[in-house]
């Protein structure tokens, strides 16, 4: 381990979304079904860690693409073309596995260095750094998650059938202001249906 490379890994994460606590105009993004990973990138190099805080270390591929990119954290999700199984299949190993490059890592946060600790940056201006660095920087491995403002009920529902016909989980949707990192109202998801985690004894 890099000294100093390990963040403290309190993220943002959503609340099921409620119509009393949706404060426009706020962003829309497609809710992914992967595994979630927070790419810290150093001078020194980059490491990824699940939501959890374990090091992921099965998909080299990712990280030397991301050793380009400007230091800073970078949210976002595993996904494998084949679906959440084989996500998982492929990025929880100790070591990659003979097909591990077809994970990439779709990224739809991106704060920067010396902000980890207070984030102050609004929504507006990471994903604008974010899509600015990613055509910069480009890479098969490495894909942009687009958010787009919405002003109203009605654009988010029309969004989520667009996103949810295409085959993704549903909508992410969020205010404008800066990253969170904690669960809460200022990031919602939006599903079709209801999920629980739980730990199994």
């Amino acid at each position: 381990v890099l000294p100093g490379m390990i963040p403290t890994l309190d993220i943002q994460l959503a609340e099921e979304l409620h119509p009393d606590h949706i404060q426009f105009p706020g962003y829309a993004s497609k809710k992914l079904d992967g595994m979630r990973c927070l790419a810290v990138v150093t001078r020194q190099g980059v490491r990824l860690f699940s939501r959890g805080g374990k090091a992921i270390e099965a998909v080299p591929h990712i990280e030397a693409a991301m050793k380009k990119l400007p230091v800073g954290y970078y949210d976002g999700e595993l996904m494998h073309p084949s679906g959440f199984q084989a996500t998982i299949r492929f990025t929880r190993c100790k070591g990659p596995k003979p097909g591990h490059d077809a994970v990439r890592f779709h990224i739809f946060d991106y704060i920067v260095e010396n902000e980890w600790d207070r984030p102050v940056m609004s929504a507006k201006d990471r994903f604008a750094k974010l899509e600015q660095i990613l055509k910069a920087y480009q890479s098969p491995s490495l894909a942009l998650v687009e958010h787009t403002l919405i002003y109203k009920n009605s654009d988010l529902l029309r969004l989520h059938k667009q996103f949810t016909a295409a085959g993704f989980e549903g909508t992410m949707f969020q205010t404008t202001g800066a990253y969170v990192r904690r669960r809460g109202w200022h990031l919602q998801k939006l599903k079709d249906f209801k999920s629980a985690e739980g730990r199994v004894v």
